[in-house]
């Protein structure tokens, strides 16, 4: 693997993404956006979480440079569905027949390609 792309995917993106969205995440905080249920999950599941979510990223770019484009995109498509399993099993989220459907068809394409 490239050393640059490497050091942005790895790197630079993971720490800019963490860099935008704790500050949005505390405005919306402060504002009374983020309903009170949602403060008394314990901390070590978003950090296992994260965790896993930079490992996906890991997985994610390793193989570039050897996969054409397309089919990196659609690899990159089915960690949404992952994510829902591990943010159901974790946090307990309770997803909407729009929410399966949606991990459905990325999973039905996938497995198509």
């Amino acid at each position: 693997m490239k050393g640059h792309s490497w050091f942005i995917t790895q790197l630079i993106f993971p720490a800019t993404m963490n860099l935008v969205c704790w500050p949005i995440v505390l405005v919306a905080q402060k504002l009374g956006h983020v309903p009170a249920e949602n403060h008394s999950c314990p901390w070590w599941k978003f950090a296992a979480l994260a965790v896993m979510a930079g490992f996906q990223n890991f997985v994610n770019a390793w193989p570039q440079s050897e996969l054409p484009g397309a089919l990196q995109t659609v690899l990159a498509q089915l960690g949404t569905p992952i994510l829902m399993l591990l943010s159901f099993v974790l946090l307990r989220t309770r997803y909407g027949w729009r929410h399966y459907l949606g991990a459905a068809l990325i999973r039905a394409w996938c497995s198509v390609w």
